[in-house]
């Protein structure tokens, strides 16, 4: 007589799928538009497999039928194969859910569990909503999602992102490679390939010198979203956008002069950037977690490719050549520069004259600008810029605001 099968905790407690199930009946095992989310939603509400992609009502019927053959010494829900462990399971009250899951011909009894967003954060809750800063807690992994600007040769939009905040080493300027191979390695082999990482890492900074580019004005209030009037904040991010890249070009102007690599500003979005319809101008149940407006990726304003593939009337002229040697770096760049004092404490301020806006950089008792005070001509021409900086043509940072590197070039 047949063997009855193993209660479900002795059964494999992971399954993965990395093309579509062989249910899809699709060509190869790979369908378009199928992924994770379709997988683990049919199989916790107990829906045929593949019938995300294919919508056949006698064969989702004959995929359920297998269903139930098969998977009915295991569950009597009336149909459905996927549902939360209860206490009798040893499943915690108050947990992530965790579901018992039956697949026929496969693994007829397992456990599919949910993990906490906080410790494994995808690429929405950490690089958007950034809630490490809210909870304190820094995750075990990021799956770097949500993500824009990739390109066919190269996935530029996860390497700004990883770039962006600290998560990604580089052996140079636009160089994707990391600096050093992450070899498992323990003890005093571990400690020196950390410490000649640091040191190498160090010495690449600094061959380099920067334009630190500042924030220098307040971001308007939010517009207040009403359905009568839904696009209305849609606007205010565009206008707010288009503000700030147009005063951005003056500063890449004012760094490509310098023949330095810019760092650039903060940048704040008044709407977020999703795959599908927002809401309020925010993804599905983001506003809980995002405050308006937001700290925003790199990614939500270029096209990161763009950035490092540049097309060949641009990157053949001194001007795309010299950008794409100084290269760019994210705001948070400026964090690891402080922590070399032989770079932060080489620095100086670039002022346009008798400039008056909101903000300036230096100004208002800000202690981390102590140096050297260049004051620049308004609508200088690039020769004029380096003939007034050259005293100061030593040091490793420059810093400007943005509103003054418009009005300087």
């Amino acid at each position: 007589p047949p063997r009855s099968p193993p209660p479900w905790h002795t059964q494999e407690r992971l399954v993965m799928y990395t093309k579509c199930p062989p249910e899809a009946g699709a060509k190869n095992g790979k369908c378009e538009g199928y992924n994770d989310q379709n997988l683990l939603n049919e199989m916790i509400e107990g829906r045929p497999l593949g019938s995300a992609i294919w919508h056949d009502g006698p064969r989702n019927q004959e995929s359920t039928r297998l269903r139930q053959a098969k998977c009915k010494h295991a569950f009597s829900d009336g149909g459905h194969f996927g549902f939360p462990l209860g206490q009798d399971d040893g499943h915690t009250p108050g947990s992530r859910l965790v579901f018992k899951v039956c697949m026929p011909n496969k693994l007829e009894s397992y456990v599919v569990g949910v993990l906490p967003t906080i410790h494994f954060a995808n690429g929405h809750s950490f690089f958007v909503q950034q809630r490490f800063l809210s909870t304190g807690v820094w995750p075990v992994a990021v799956h770097v999602t949500f993500c824009w600007g990739d390109s066919a040769s190269y996935a530029y939009g996860k390497l700004q992102r990883m770039k962006d905040f600290g998560m990604w080493k580089l052996g140079s300027i636009n160089e994707h490679m990391p600096l050093m191979g992450r070899a498992r390695t323990t003890g005093s082999t571990a400690a020196r390939q950390e410490g000649n990482q640091a040191d190498a890492t160090l010495e690449r900074m600094l061959t380099r010198r920067y334009l630190v580019v500042k924030a220098d004005e307040v971001n308007p209030p939010v517009v207040e979203w009403k359905l009568e009037d839904y696009d209305q904040r849609s606007w205010q991010h565009v206008a707010w956008q288009q503000h700030t890249r147009n005063k951005l070009q003056h500063a890449l102007a004012l760094a490509i002069a310098l023949n330095r690599t810019v760092i650039l500003p903060q940048f704040h979005c008044y709407c977020d950037r999703y795959f599908y319809r927002l809401q309020g101008c925010m993804i599905p149940g983001g506003h809980h977690a995002t405050r308006l407006p937001f700290v925003c990726p790199f990614d939500h304003i270029f096209d990161s490719s763009h950035w490092y593939e540049q097309p060949t009337h641009v990157s053949s002229t001194r001007v795309g050549g010299v950008f794409r040697q100084a290269g760019f770096e994210g705001h948070l760049y400026g964090d690891e520069l402080r922590r070399a004092p032989q770079i932060s404490n080489s620095k100086a301020q670039l002022r346009a004259e008798n400039y008056a806006g909101a903000g300036a950089v230096g100004r208002g008792g800000d202690s981390q600008t102590a140096g050297l005070t260049i004051t620049l001509k308004r609508g200088s021409t690039d020769g004029q810029v380096v003939e007034a900086a050259q005293a100061a043509q030593h040091v490793h940072v420059m810093e400007v605001g943005l509103g003054e590197a418009a009005e300087i070039m």
